[in-house]
């Protein structure tokens, strides 16, 4: 089965259903409900919708242009602060969850656009909303909404209004208002008093929160050699050149699947770690790691925890082929 960076398609493929579900169970507008309905909807040429091709493709470098021509990564770096708050909410017991999933295959890879759209409105405004309906009503919450809120900006006015409508917010929420309308007080905001909000209320929902722990597709590799860390070969030695050869065989199909970050000779481990270890260092996904680690059976070949990759005979797989590990 093909796989983009490493993650098997069934499971980018289930990590983006579920996603929308969760979206479109807590709505956050029609603009982003617009995005999501493009990414279902047919195409007359094709036959496929967007998602429809992401499903379908029979090996990986056409499941890479899958994913980049559905503009699914953008929609969600458009919409990526609120699927984080479901992930700290552990919204229906999935959303943490479904924050790892999504951070395994690097889904908001491209981030959000400079421009502010319709959908980043939405976002904003459910954001805002969402806080404060988490924000207990006391004397101990307005003081630090007040305190965070004049560390948020220099424009006195702007945090005068935006105090005016976060206290407002909350002391809706308190008496059971509607949602809608304290999206209505945030909308009515300009852009930078919008910015105070979201930010002092962000600081605030997030003050306890535990780490969520999601790891991304990438990860630091160490091949170990020996003569390198006791000093008897420098880092630039003739002799490294057959090695060097042979880590970038193994590494060569994963450039083109964007599996391979950094590949470089130095010192492995950090100065504080009790083992200091040098050799070349790789940043890239965990199948490229294991590739060297096959390549070379006759080096250590470690993860950034300092655990070794045993070599296995499982041949690497190939950008055009429907093998994947």
């Amino acid at each position: 089965m093909p796989s983009y960076l490493g993650v098997h398609q069934r499971d980018v493929v289930a990590s983006i259903g579920d996603t929308l579900a969760l979206l479109e169970t807590y709505s956050i507008g029609p603009a982003a409900q617009a995005q999501i309905d493009a990414l279902r909807a047919t195409d007359p040429a094709t036959g496929k919708s967007k998602l429809g091709a992401i499903a379908s493709a029979l090996d990986d470098m056409s499941l890479i242009h899958a994913v980049k021509n559905s503009g699914v990564t953008e929609f969600f770096g458009t919409v990526g602060e609120v699927l984080q708050f479901h992930a700290q909410q552990n919204t229906d017991n999935k959303g943490t969850a479904l924050w790892q999933s999504l951070m395994s295959w690097n889904a908001f890879g491209n981030g959000r656009m400079l421009s502010y759209t319709d959908t980043d409105a939405e976002c904003d405004s459910w954001l805002a909303a969402n806080r404060a309906k988490v924000i207990p009503m006391t004397q101990d919450s307005l003081d630090k909404i007040h305190s965070l809120a004049h560390a948020t900006s220099k424009n006195p006015d702007a945090i005068s209004n935006a105090l005016v409508v976060m206290t407002a917010m909350v002391s809706v929420n308190h008496a059971g208002g509607d949602v809608d309308g304290m999206k209505h007080l945030f909308l009515n905001l300009s852009l930078h008093e919008r910015h105070i909000v979201n930010k002092t209320f962000a600081a605030i929902t997030q003050e306890n929160a535990a780490p969520i722990h999601a790891p991304g597709p990438y990860a630091l590799y160490g091949v170990v050699i020996d003569d390198m860390t006791s000093g008897k070969i420098g880092w630039d030695d003739e002799s490294l050149r057959p090695l060097v050869e042979r880590t970038a065989g193994a590494l060569a199909p994963f450039y083109q699947t964007n599996e391979v970050q950094r590949f470089m000779i130095g010192r492995i481990t950090p100065p504080e770690a009790s083992e200091q270890l040098e050799g070349f260092l790789i940043i890239a996904t965990r199948r490229a790691g294991q590739a060297v680690a096959n390549a070379l059976p006759e080096f250590r070949v470690i993860d950034h925890d300092g655990i070794a990759l045993p070599a296995t005979s499982t041949p690497q797989p190939k950008p055009g082929s429907r093998f994947s590990i």
